[in-house]
């Protein structure tokens, strides 16, 4: 399943890893996808100019009151644009948010790789005040 999924370089803090040896580290497989979707979830869309379409559209959040109605569109922008993966199954991704206050929005995606009936979980963080999207790390 580990070439359906891909191989990439691995990003640590936005930034190329080295191994000691000065070689670029690389992750594949479920790693290589989940490290692909945080960085699509964390991109604003238009940002990328050879890819404008990438990423995500929460221009309207920004400053939002983030009610519930907020919270649920916010939570279908995530889930469409995970699903804008190709190796992602259409129709897997379920989005919850766990918990959100006026600085930010804790975001849990749950999204089913193609071939495989394990799913991949990520935590996002949305800050309402700024529309910056953050994965923790160590969570992808």
């Amino acid at each position: 399943m580990d070439e359906l999924l891909g191989k990439d370089i691995l990003l640590v803090d936005r930034d190329f890893s080295t191994l000691p040896t000065g070689d670029i580290e690389t992750v594949s497989g479920r790693k290589c996808l989940q490290q692909d979707l945080a960085h699509r979830l964390a991109t604003p869309r238009g940002s990328l100019p050879w890819r404008p379409a990438f990423g995500l559209s929460l221009q309207r959040f920004i400053q939002a009151d983030m009610t519930d109605v907020d919270l649920a569109d916010l939570v279908q922008e995530i889930q469409v644009e995970a699903e804008r993966d190709p190796r992602v199954e259409p129709g897997s991704a379920q989005a919850t948010v766990l918990a959100h206050d006026m600085d930010s929005v804790q975001i849990r995606l749950q999204v089913l790789p193609i071939a495989s009936t394990h799913p991949l979980n990520l935590v996002l963080l949305f800050d309402p005040r700024t529309g910056a999207v953050e994965v923790p790390r160590g969570n992808a």
